[in-house]
């Protein structure tokens, strides 16, 4: 391997990408393994959220091992989340959706993915779709785990933006938890909300 090449390999390796959204990773069928996307808090250009991509590349839409659809669909796998700033969760994640933006997300997949708060305060999911409300479908078997609490479910979902932001609904109850609290059902179901099911969820 020549000294150029040499050069350029851990160019790549040591400095992140710096995508502006997840469709620049995805253009023109663009195959990449271990990304790291850091994106900033525009106030004080600190971390909010730290993003470590396994590989990128373009597949068919999945439902567990079943391959569904014929167009193609843009595929995060081995995805982790990192939340730096937990005081600021819904601003985390409003960036977070911001980066995904609702042309990308209606045709991506994170595939084997987990957002974390900290080591004992984070959500994993099989797979994890986005729709253009910012609610995320968790599929493929789902984990919450926050402190000494696990709960986990076949799917749920995760809501992501306005007054719902961070709250977690497991398709097999009908409590609703708050990801980045505690486990314990942080909200007791409202009487005026329809509850949330099996029924309902994807």
């Amino acid at each position: 391997m020549n000294r150029l090449a040499v050069i350029l390999l851990l160019w790549i390796i040591v400095f992140p990408i710096h995508a502006q959204s997840a469709a620049d990773l995805l253009k023109a069928g663009a195959r990449m393994r271990g990304v790291v996307v850091p994106l900033y808090n525009k106030a004080d250009h600190s971390y909010s959220i730290i993003i470590r991509i396994d590989r990128v590349y373009t597949g068919m839409e999945r439902k567990g091992f079943f391959r569904i659809g014929v167009l193609p669909v843009g595929v995060l796998e081995g995805v982790t989340v990192e939340l730096q700033q937990t005081n600021r969760l819904t601003n985390c994640l409003d960036r977070l959706n911001y980066w995904l933006t609702p042309q990308t997300a209606s045709r991506l997949e994170l595939r084997h993915a987990s957002i974390e708060c900290s080591p004992t305060n984070r959500l994993e999911a099989g797979l994890m779709q986005i729709d253009k409300h910012g609610i995320w479908n968790l599929l493929d078997g789902v984990t919450l785990v926050q402190g000494d609490i696990t709960v986990r479910g076949p799917q749920a979902r995760f809501y992501t933006t306005g007054d719902r932001a961070g709250e977690v609904v497991m398709a097999t109850s009908t409590n609703r938890f708050f990801f980045g609290g505690s486990a314990q059902a942080a909200h007791s179901p409202s009487k005026d909300r329809k509850q949330e099911s099996a029924d309902n969820l994807p």
